[in-house]
């Protein structure tokens, strides 16, 4: 889906109280303006991850289906996975692309802001990034993991050859966090990056795969009530892979001289945080 624009967020508005979260705005706002404009035959299957416990989130794919039945519209439904389950359920190679794929767009978008700032000559960077960006997508769609790895080692040589004013250990560098979706989401985040990168620093964003590793460690610590021994189990294996391919695709990227090394540590940051609010 696009962008969404204010247009989106007005669309949202009419179809909710004004009352839920952003997101829920957003993304409502998003499906209906797909499906107005999709031709006549097409049928849709939007994707809504769900959760437990206290956040809206649990309702939104309930809330979007309600929408979907009271418009009367036709072949367009929603599918969605669970945050308990580690969203296993969908099976492992889905799982593994998607992660690839969310693990090499953190890293794109922490390159992007890197060659806004220090790259030499920007309008040419940004064209090289752009097609590079274009490539991982195609190499997405085809949905073969090794396929995808390649192109990964590929488009990282690519990045490497950009050259920058000063190396990135020398750059101004501001860390932006905040809620999973609106964190990397261009229109919520309105132009507050492009002010900061047009006064020199670099804008490094807390990653959406922090929430995935945050799944999984409920389910290892045993915090999640509605998922049984199997799917525990699933959820540590899962986080064995999935750090294993985020050290691959992060060493890779380092390699380019854009961006840091720097894993999620999921345990260090619930750790630091125990004495002000439970797991």
């Amino acid at each position: 889906l696009p962008i969404p624009t204010t247009e989106t967020l007005k669309l949202g508005r009419a179809y909710s109280t004004c009352k839920e979260c952003l997101p829920l705005i957003l993304t409502t706002g998003l499906m209906l303006e797909y499906l107005d404009k999709r031709k006549d035959d097409e049928i849709t299957i939007f994707f809504m991850a769900k959760t437990a416990g206290p956040c809206r989130q649990g309702q939104y794919h309930i809330f979007q289906e309600n929408i979907i039945k009271k418009l009367k519209i036709k072949n367009a439904g929603i599918l969605t996975g669970d945050d308990e389950k580690s969203f296993n359920e969908f099976g492992n190679k889905f799982m593994l692309i998607a992660w690839i794929t969310i693990l090499t767009t953190e890293c794109f978008e922490d390159i992007r802001s890197v060659l806004k700032v220090l790259a030499e000559n920007k309008k040419e960077a940004l064209e090289i990034f752009n097609q590079e960006f274009e490539n991982i997508l195609q190499a997405v769609k085809k949905g073969n993991i090794n396929n995808l790895l390649n192109q990964i080692k590929t488009s990282s040589k690519a990045l490497s050859q950009i050259k920058l004013t000063k190396p990135l250990s020398q750059a101004k560098i501001i860390f932006l966090t905040g809620e999973i979706y609106v964190r990397r989401e261009e229109f919520s985040r309105l132009n507050l990056i492009e002010i900061l990168e047009k006064n020199g620093f670099v804008v490094l964003i807390a990653p959406v795969s922090e929430y995935l590793y945050y799944s999984n460690y409920l389910a290892k610590e045993n915090k999640r009530l509605m998922i049984n021994l199997n799917d525990k189990i699933k959820a540590r294996i899962s986080d064995i892979i999935q750090r294993i391919f985020e050290k691959k695709i992060k060493k890779d990227f380092s390699e380019t001289g854009l961006m840091h090394y720097d894993l999620v540590e999921i345990e260090k940051t619930m750790n630091h945080s125990l004495h002000l609010i439970s797991k």
